[in-house]
């Protein structure tokens, strides 16, 4: 008689070293804010007594450690270790706007395996690819943890974690960004005032060569900077810049279609729709039915 078969599940869990490595981490957050509007300090110097993830979402600011020296723009992430000094410098972005979650990692074995990963030969600055959207899912987090929703800390671990696994595989080379140093200063620069000149001239089509032109830098090297720093060619930055201002638009429910067509630099309203489509996957006007928005 042959023996029956035990079963076993087809799709069994299977460990990996950073899953291990989270897993035997105990992760509690003790704050999570949001900083923004005017700073009437310029340099301010800090030292912090437990773990610390920096997402800034608007503005930029010069980061030291006394080792690391980075220029930190929209996008950055920072990851701070426990006890650490650190000066930033605020002068050239007044309006500087960015995400914090402290937390604490035990036992201290845990943390020191986490920074080893984390860092190897980088330092505590990253740059997440723009698709992962973080600003984003921050916002969400944050509106659920001022609002008191049911389960909102379980909800800002998960995204401790998440974070942490963003971090660690971009240094392990699973999600490689560039060559895996992050951008250079003059990058840096560049796209910064590129967006400057976007922010300021939304209101109509805006062009690759009047840009390179006004920062002074060539198409090539336009092109090279933003993939490097937002991970988009200037062009899509543009575009997804204007179709999220739109959605902010159609939020407020104070504006027409052609309205906002217009104030965003569209050729035309079924230009706009399109776009929007392409990004959102629904048109305006059944963006504006879903939400209820009139």
């Amino acid at each position: 008689m042959k023996q029956k078969k035990q079963w076993e599940p087809e799709n069994q869990a299977v460990s990996d070293e950073l899953s291990d490595l989270i897993r035997d981490c105990h992760l509690v957050v003790t704050s999570f804010g949001r900083s923004n509007g005017p700073r009437e300090e310029k340099r301010c110097e800090f030292t912090i007594g437990d773990c610390e993830l920096i997402y800034i979402t608007k503005g930029q600011m010069q980061f030291s450690d006394g080792v690391e020296h980075t220029l930190c723009q929209a996008g950055s992430l920072l990851f701070l270790c426990p006890l650490t000094e650190y000066q930033v410098d605020f002068s050239q972005s007044p309006q500087l706007e960015y995400y914090y979650l402290h937390f604490d990692i035990t036992p201290i074995h845990q943390l020191e395996s986490l920074r080893s990963y984390l860092f190897g030969e980088g330092g505590p600055v990253f740059y997440p690819p723009a698709e992962l959207d973080i600003g984003s899912r921050l916002e969400v987090l944050h509106r659920a943890m001022e609002e008191k929703h049911v389960g909102y800390y379980a909800m800002t671990v998960a995204e401790l974690i998440c974070l942490l696994v963003i971090l660690c595989r971009s240094r392990k080379g699973e999600e490689k960004l560039g060559d895996g140093k992050g951008p250079a200063p003059r990058e840096m620069q560049i796209v910064n005032e590129a967006i400057g000149y976007i922010d300021s001239h939304m209101d109509r089509p805006l062009r690759v060569t009047e840009i390179s032109k006004y920062v002074g830098v060539s198409e090539n090297y336009l092109y090279k900077s933003f993939v490097n720093v937002v991970k988009l060619p200037p062009s899509k930055y543009i575009l997804r810049h204007k179709v999220k201002q739109a959605e902010k638009y159609l939020k407020t429910g104070q504006y027409t279609m052609y309205d906002i067509s217009q104030l965003l630099g569209f050729s035309s309203l079924f230009h706009f729709s399109k776009t929007f489509k392409d990004y959102f996957g629904v048109s305006p006007k059944q963006y504006m039915k879903i939400n209820r928005l009139k």
